[in-house]
């Protein structure tokens, strides 16, 4: 939030503290006690701006969502012992939580990445816009090839459906003798079980997937033998992340990162996993450790 001049923050609180009839189910003044309401939320939060939060609309209603808890987060953790384990916590998880003395410490991971081969697109073309003839057709061939090689075992993450059919799409006319799976807008988690499970069965399939197959999916061996991320895996560009976006930057980055690593990391499952990941985005090639991705 940002503070208004103050004669807007005077018309805020001229609405927000005005006189209302009570509240009758017959009366005419629903909108304008709805209005009223969102008037004195507002105000509270442009008067005393603890944390940073970012009010929109959703569904028709107005809505608060923090952004920002450092501080009040930090006045709690400071006062007691904590600790978070994960593979996947971002370096910017201790400014976030408002603790930036406490100790990052990294213990390593049983996994040895010089068995697989992490490769980035050789392609920088116009990511902001995904559906870019040429950006596509590049990628594509990028990925076809490494299909082909790979003899399937292969899984295809996408951020969208859009994406997801348009390759499968290809994928399908393009791609004979071997098992294409593709995961559909409105399956159940049943539906999705059933379709992780034929591809395991398999061994030589090609699944495409969204974010669902980034994570707790699990083909250890050579079933799985290629996993290629075709687009980083930013968060979806609602209020709230855009927010997040203009305030820290790094922050975004992170979101990104820990679900690249999710995805990545479907194919070492085991100290004996090898293989090849593709990212099919150039932008990798900054912003991700093709070393040791985790």
């Amino acid at each position: 939030f940002k503070r208004l001049p103050a004669e807007q923050m005077n018309d805020l609180r001229r609405i927000a503290e005005a006189p209302m009839p009570e509240p009758d189910p017959n009366d005419n003044l629903t909108k304008q006690r709805e209005t009223q309401e969102a008037c004195a939320k507002i105000l509270k939060y442009l008067e005393d701006p603890h944390d940073s939060a970012v009010l929109h609309v959703h569904d028709g209603s107005l809505k608060t969502d923090w952004i920002n808890i450092a501080q009040s987060a930090g006045e709690l953790l400071s006062t007691r012992r904590f600790g978070l384990v994960s593979a996947t916590v971002p370096r910017t998880m201790a400014a976030t939580l408002g603790v930036t003395e406490a100790p990052f410490i990294d213990v390593g991971h049983p996994f040895d990445y010089s068995r697989a081969f992490i490769g980035f697109s050789a392609y920088g073309g116009d990511y902001k816009s995904a559906q870019h003839d040429s950006n596509f057709e590049q990628r594509y061939r990028e990925v076809l090839d490494l299909i082909q090689r790979s003899k399937g075992g292969a899984l295809l993450l996408f951020s969208s459906f859009r994406d997801l059919e348009r390759v499968a799409e290809r994928v399908r006319a393009d791609v004979k003798g071997m098992t294409i799976l593709e995961q559909g807008r409105d399956m159940e988690a049943g539906e999705r079980d059933a379709l992780a499970d034929k591809f395991v069965a398999d061994g030589n399939a090609i699944l495409l997937g969204r974010a669902t197959f980034a994570t707790g999916f699990d083909c250890p061996g050579w079933g799985l033998r290629c996993v290629i991320v075709w687009k980083l895996p930013y968060p979806a560009a609602d209020p709230v992340q855009r927010a997040i976006m203009n305030s820290n930057q790094m922050r975004y980055n992170d979101a990104m990162k820990v679900s690249a690593v999710q995805a990545i990391g479907r194919l070492i499952r085991t100290e004996s996993d090898s293989g090849v990941v593709w990212v099919a985005d150039a932008r990798g090639r900054r912003l991700l450790d093709p070393n040791d991705p985790l």
